[in-house]
C-alpha cells in the first residue's frame, strides 16, 4: 500500500493506537495513545521501520508503505455444490460460481498486476483440480495459494474424520500443484469446530484468517498455551459476499 501522499506521522500515531501491547517483560506498555506530534518527534529521528514501540507490536515500514492482508475466496461452484448437491443441476445458480474464475479471477489478476500487488487466493482443492488453468495464472504472477478446504463442506456439519479428510486433500492438491505446502487457512464460511485449531497446529499451518475478535494479527492459543500460528482477523464488511449473496 503507498502511503507516500498520508501523513506519515498521522500512519504511525493511528497504527501504535491500535496495536496490541506485548506482554514481555523487557518492554513497558505504555497505555496512553500516541498524539501526531509525539509520533512526528519520533519520525525526526530518521527511523522508519519499528518492530515495537513502547511495548507495542508494530512490524511496520514506513519508508515504503505498511503490510496489508489482501486476500481472495475463489468458492466458485463449491458455495452451492456444497449447500446442496442438487445445485449442480441448476444451470443458472452456477453460473453464479462461474463468474468467479471465468471473469472475476482474470479481472483481478491484470488490477494486481497493473499495481504490482502480491496477494493471497484462498481456493478450495476441487476447485484447483478442475480449473487448472487459472491456478497456473495465479502462480505466474507470484500469488500465493491457501487452503480452503477440499469441496467447501460445512465444518460445524461434518465428523472429525469427515473434517480430517477435507483437510488432507486440500493439502494434498495444494502441494502437488504448487510445489509447496500450504502456509494459510481459511475455512468454509468463516466456521471452526471444536477439532479446527488443534489440527491447524497439527498440520504446521502458519496462519489463519477466520477471527472476527480484533483488527490487529495475534498469535492463537490452545488450553491456554500460545503456538506459532498467526491469526489475520478480517470482517465481513470487507468482503463481497454479504454485499453479493443477500
Amino acid at each position: 500500500m503507498d502511503i507516500s501522499k498520508l501523513d506519515r506521522a498521522a500512519v504511525l500515531a493511528a497504527l501504535y493506537n491500535h496495536a496490541r501491547p506485548q506482554g514481555m517483560g523487557f518492554f513497558h506498555f505504555d497505555p496512553k495513545p500516541m498524539t501526531v506530534e509525539q509520533a512526528k518527534e519520533i519520525l525526526a529521528t530518521g527511523q522508519t521501520y519499528f518492530d515495537y514501540v513502547k511495548g507495542r507490536v508494530m512490524k511496520v515500514d514506513l519508508s515504503k508503505g505498511f503490510p496489508v492482508l489482501l486476500s481472495f475466496d475463489l468458492d466458485a461452484e463449491t458455495m452451492w455444490t456444497a449447500r446442496d448437491p442438487k445445485n449442480a443441476e441448476r444451470p443458472i445458480v452456477m453460473s453464479q460460481g462461474a463468474y468467479g474464475w471465468k471473469v472475476g479471477v482474470p479481472r483481478i489478476l491484470d488490477l494486481l498486476d497493473r499495481y504490482g500487488l502480491k496477494v493471497t487466493f484462498f481456493v478450495p482443492g476441487l476447485v484447483m483440480e478442475q480449473r487448472p488453468a487459472m491456478v497456473e495464472a495465479i502462480l505466474k504472477q507470484g500469488h500465493e495459494i491457501a487452503h480452503q478446504s477440499w469441496s467447501h463442506a460445512w465444518i460445524v456439519n461434518l465428523t472429525l474424520p469427515q473434517e480430517r479428510e477435507e483437510m488432507d486433500k486440500g493439502i494434498e492438491v495444494i502441494q502437488r500443484m504448487t510445489g509447496r505446502k500450504p502456509v494459510g487457512y481459511r475455512s468454509p464460511e468463516a466456521e471452526f469446530s471444536p477439532h479446527t485449531l488443534r489440527m491447524l497446529h497439527e498440520y504446521g499451518f502458519g496462519y489463519s484468517s477466520n477471527y472476527f475478535d480484533d483488527d490487529s494479527p495475534y498469535l492463537h492459543r490452545i488450553d491456554g498455551r500460545l503456538t506459532d500460528i498467526v491469526e489475520f482477523p478480517f470482517a465481513w464488511g470487507l468482503d463481497d459476499a454479504p454485499f453479493f449473496q443477500y
